[in-house]
């Protein structure tokens, strides 16, 4: 998927994205945890309960960004009641969570 193909498939965008033809970005919102963008992977009535879907995310962070502010992005897959994915945490929080001292972690 390129960045011109999520814009056109994506049921929502936030407006604090900046698109190119190789690149999306996505710059700090003013709302905490706040949705920056939504593609609907299949249409709603596909799948039945239990099928197996394998979904492979790629993304890219620019790692300066959490030198600077607080960025800790999430990213992951939802039906719209589960949600499987992963955070990332910049360097200042490694230590901060006890739960997870390790720069990613499953949610």
């Amino acid at each position: 998927m390129t960045p011109l193909w999520l814009e056109t498939h994506a049921s929502y965008i936030d407006s604090s994205s900046v698109l190119t033809a190789k690149h999306f970005t996505f710059n700090a919102g003013s709302i905490k945890h706040a949705l920056l963008l939504r593609i609907p992977l299949v249409k709603a009535g596909i799948l039945k309960d239990e099928t197996p879907l394998t979904v492979e995310i790629t993304v890219a962070n620019d790692v300066s960004i959490g030198q600077n502010i607080d960025s800790d992005p999430l990213f992951g897959v939802s039906d719209g009641t589960s949600f499987i994915g992963i955070q990332t945490l910049d360097q200042s929080n490694y230590n901060c969570y006890l739960r997870c001292p390790y720069p990613c972690f499953g949610a």
